[in-house]
């Protein structure tokens, strides 16, 4: 499918948000990817596709990439920083499942963001809201740099409990905001970088004896630690 450029918005001066109108109507569920295609004239070693999840709820009909670019970026990067209005991309999908389970009914839901890896949890929060569905949401927002992409939208949701973590997210700092819950009864949800999300899995695993079960990964991979 294609999708046509309708805005591109620096929300840092390394990341920036690109939303597109589809081609035809698409659904997802909030918290899956797209896989998407440029033409590259000699594409380095990484291609010329890449990944990335919907920062978009499927109510707004547009679909939000928002993503992190590095000052020796690839190819890829450098073509869809270029994109001008109007442009498109090709995309495929949707593919994952790093959705809520709508099944099971739980005391608490963490989400636990690194970085860029806040995207599928706009996700869902926006979904939810705009569903006028009020879930218990802890967003535990870890970025060593401080920036928090979709601060103003996050500030402004009331339904959800969020704290932003500026250095590393260890032991303690996740001790402190899950204290006295009832972590059978939790479920939690890690996205960001690699490294990021195996840390916190082995983390909630080793010192908090968190059920394997009880816990998702998104991975972003080609990320280091934000």
């Amino acid at each position: 499918m294609k999708l046509f450029l309708k805005d591109k918005k620096e929300l840092f001066e390394d990341v920036i948000s690109f939303s597109f109108n589809p081609e035809n109507k698409i659904s997802w569920i909030p918290g899956q990817f797209l896989q998407y295609y440029l033409e590259i004239d000699n594409p380095d070693d990484r291609g010329s596709d890449r990944f990335f999840t919907i920062a978009s709820a499927p109510e707004e009909e547009t679909i939000l990439l928002t993503t992190r670019f590095f000052q020796r970026g690839s190819k890829f990067k450098e073509e869809l920083r270029n994109l001008n209005i109007g442009d498109s991309i090709t995309a495929e999908g949707p593919w994952g499942n790093f959705v809520l389970n709508s099944g099971n009914i739980y005391e608490n839901i963490f989400f636990i963001a690194g970085g860029i890896g806040i995207t599928p949890f706009r996700s869902i929060i926006k979904s939810l809201e705009l569903n006028n569905k009020n879930l218990p949401i802890t967003l535990l927002y870890s970025n060593k740099n401080g920036e928090v992409v979709y601060k103003d939208y996050f500030d402004s949701n009331k339904d959800i409990n969020i704290i932003y973590n500026t250095g590393i997210l260890d032991e303690n700092v996740i001790k402190s905001n899950i204290d006295g819950v009832n972590v059978s009864n939790s479920i939690f949800y890690i996205s960001g970088p690699e490294p990021f999300v195996k840390n916190i899995k082995s983390i909630l695993l080793d010192a908090f004896n968190i059920d394997n079960q009880l816990i998702k990964i998104d991975y972003f991979p080609g990320y280091d630690m934000d």
